[in-house]
């Protein structure tokens, strides 16, 4: 699947790929339509807010989409 990918504080985006997840047991996997940003995301990358995690990240959440797979054992 295409992603964007962030390197670091105040270097570019890249457009990449990922492997497709895959959901586990109970566990349901939505078929994105679009992923956007918040607010925090910008600031990992402009104003040097500390994460807990090291670069190269799949940054964005915000997902709206459908349901694409759904396994066994997910209860409502």
């Amino acid at each position: 699947m295409r992603v964007v990918v962030f390197y670091g504080q105040n270097q570019p985006h890249r457009v990449g790929a990922a492997e497709r997840p895959r959901p586990g047991r109970g566990e349901v996997l939505p078929k994105a339509a679009t992923s956007d940003t918040y607010r925090t995301d910008p600031n990992y990358i402009y104003h040097g807010v500390p994460i807990t995690k090291k670069p190269l990240l799949v940054l964005g959440h915000g997902l709206d989409g459908v349901v694409g797979e759904i396994r066994e054992g997910f209860e409502i």
